[in-house]
């Protein structure tokens, strides 16, 4: 493990409760506004682990999720699909009403900008838009490099209307919406042939999807240090 990677984990020390603001619906996905603690600062891009100790949970009592806000935003947005049947954990974060309490440890990771002017090509799918959410709320304060979005997603595109609108704005921004998995190695390796191989390509989806981006961009010569992921999200 290098001293980068251990100068980001020091984040998970880091500890905050928050409070819920309030929550929305988005087909079968459920966003959550918390308050944003005095202090609290991340990079787009970034996650963190949260638990509910307040609460009842059965198994796994902590889960990953990435941050879909920047601070400026006032408030800690995440995201998470509901199945029909969710984990102990899921069930009681459906039950929230404003006020309850969660806990944070972090935000940290490495799923964010490198620099300010080497091209990023973001890869998501489904759900793991969240953090390029986030992303894009920054460009919206300033951007000068190449932005490309390949997002795949079988049924609903989350947040599409908000990356839309940013990407109308921006000229240096371009969306590429999927629904295969050939539509998406496709987009992919177009894009990879237009930026080269020395851009950032940022992963962001479930394990098995980030684990076959990785190896087709990796087929085209794209070196390990160029793609940058993180292994869980909030599925």
């Amino acid at each position: 493990m290098n001293l980068s990677v251990l100068w980001d984990l020091r984040g998970i020390m880091r500890r905050h409760t928050l409070s819920l603001i309030g929550s929305y619906t988005d087909d079968d996905a459920i966003i959550f506004e918390f308050t944003l603690p005095k202090g609290l600062r991340w990079e787009a891009g970034q996650h963190g682990l949260f638990t509910l100790p307040r609460k009842k949970v059965h198994g796994q009592r902590w889960r990953a999720f990435s941050i879909a806000s920047v601070p400026e935003e006032g408030c800690v947005r995440i995201a998470t699909k509901i199945p029909e049947t969710p984990s102990s954990f899921k069930q009681v974060l459906r039950s929230f009403v404003p006020g309850d309490t969660i806990t944070l440890y972090g935000p940290y990771g490495w799923l964010r900008l490198q620099d300010t002017t080497t091209p990023v090509i973001c890869v998501a799918g489904g759900i793991g838009i969240t953090p390029f959410r986030a992303l894009f709320k920054s460009f919206e304060q300033t951007n000068t490099r190449i932005v490309e979005l390949v997002y795949a997603c079988p049924q609903t595109y989350y947040f599409k209307e908000f990356l839309d609108e940013v990407a109308q704005k921006d000229p240096h921004i371009r969306i590429t919406y999927t629904r295969t998995v050939e539509e998406t190695n496709a987009a992919i390796t177009q894009a990879v042939h237009a930026h080269g191989t020395e851009s950032y390509y940022l992963i962001s989806g479930a394990p098995g999807m980030i684990k076959g981006v990785g190896a087709l961009l990796r087929a085209q010569r794209v070196p390990r240090q160029r793609i940058l992921s993180d292994s869980f999200r909030g599925y």
